[in-house]
């Protein structure tokens, strides 16, 4: 299977700014390599993932919390994170619109 775009979070966010996107919106995955993931052991071909919490050993954090530049994302290149595991007074939505913004731009 394939996604332009896998959101693991366990929290609501708005799906109607993910739109022009086919996404998956699940609570666990477990990445098999840099763009492939199994979900109930399934795998996954994804192009951009955005988690709400660290779920590799190669996603760089500094005092409990993932490092991200301004459009949120990490370390590793079409990995973005989310929610309380970022410093961000932004809410969710708001934090994901500038994911989705950034991702149409590039």
């Amino acid at each position: 299977m394939y996604k332009q775009l896998i959101i693991v979070c366990d929290f609501n966010i708005d799906s109607s700014i993910l739109n022009d996107f086919d996404y998956l919106i699940t609570q666990n995955i477990e990445l098999t390599s840099q763009y492939q993931c199994k979900i109930n052991n399934e795998i996954v071909d994804f192009d951009y993932l955005i988690i709400s919490s660290k779920i590799s050993k190669r996603i760089m954090s500094e005092d409990g919390y993932i490092i991200t530049n301004n459009n949120f994302e990490t370390n590793i290149d079409n990995y973005f994170a989310i929610g309380n595991c970022i410093r961000s007074d932004k809410d969710i939505n708001e934090q994901l619109k500038i994911i989705i913004e950034f991702i149409k731009e590039n």
